[in-house]
């Protein structure tokens, strides 16, 4: 039980490292939307 914590640990680093490669992904989408909504209204389509 002496390595619960490192295990503990671990998981919660790898968590947290997906989380955050996860809301980067989601806002990076969220930016180039952004951009090829606004190439559209410029192209009129």
């Amino acid at each position: 039980m002496s390595h619960a914590g490192y295990v503990l640990g671990a998981w919660a680093v790898t968590l947290a490292v997906v989380g955050a490669y996860a809301a980067a992904l989601v806002l990076r989408g969220r930016r180039l939307m952004r951009r090829v909504r606004a190439r559209t209204v410029e192209r009129g389509e």
